[in-house]
């Protein structure tokens, strides 16, 4: 699609990603190069690539068995996978898989439902996990509700306390300003993703 069609919609953070990327320019060097390597050490495991899938869910709804068949892929390209939400059975056979995954867990207004979930992926051997706090609202301002779930802003002692429950690194989804990203490193986070959910804030200064 010609960059014209997008600059159209210029509140549009999909055009925002298109105009960044034709904005990069390769330099090309050939002396003293070298074969490049992309190979990436997270959390003390080491990949192929450092190229992975975002923390999506629901893919069932385009695909049989959509978020197990991602994961298959994950673990056949060594690379890491994340899972967003979903219940405990579907975590399971995405892990069975192999596949080495990241479990995403909503903000939740339940905080021991939150523990659960968080002990869960434990028991499923996921690498990591940690919560897209950037879910709290929905896109006009109020509190969001996901599949009948409420959902919640979280303080900072709750999120210390989420990182406190669980032996794994616990990671922060949906940082978009220096002040969360602060707030992260005090809480103990050992890994933040800067995001957000299209739909609810197309774009936000850092």
């Amino acid at each position: 699609m010609a960059n014209a069609e997008y600059r159209a919609n210029p509140g549009d953070s999909d055009a925002i990603t298109r105009e960044y990327m034709d904005s990069l320019l390769v330099e090309m060097r050939h002396i003293d190069s070298v074969k490049p390597s992309t190979r990436l050490e997270l959390y003390g495991e080491v990949f192929d690539t450092p190229v992975m899938m975002a923390a999506l869910s629901h893919l069932n709804k385009v695909h049989d068995n959509g978020m197990v068949e991602m994961a298959r892929g994950a673990h056949a390209a060594n690379a890491v996978n994340w899972a967003g939400m979903g219940d405990e059975a579907e975590l399971e056979a995405i892990t069975a898989t192999g596949a080495r995954t990241i479990k995403i867990i909503k903000p939740y207004a339940d905080n021991d439902y939150i523990i659960q979930r968080i002990k869960h992926a434990e028991r499923c051997g996921c690498m990591a996990v940690g919560m897209d706090v950037d879910h709290s609202f929905s896109g006009n301002g109020e509190y969001d509700n996901v599949l009948g779930f409420e959902m919640r802003p979280k303080t900072l002692d709750e999120i210390k306390q989420f990182v406190k429950a669980t032996k794994l690194p616990f990671i922060i989804k949906g940082v978009l300003s220096e002040q969360d990203a602060a707030k992260c490193l005090e809480a103990g986070v050992q890994g933040i993703v800067v995001s957000h959910h299209h739909g609810i804030m197309p774009y936000a200064v850092l």
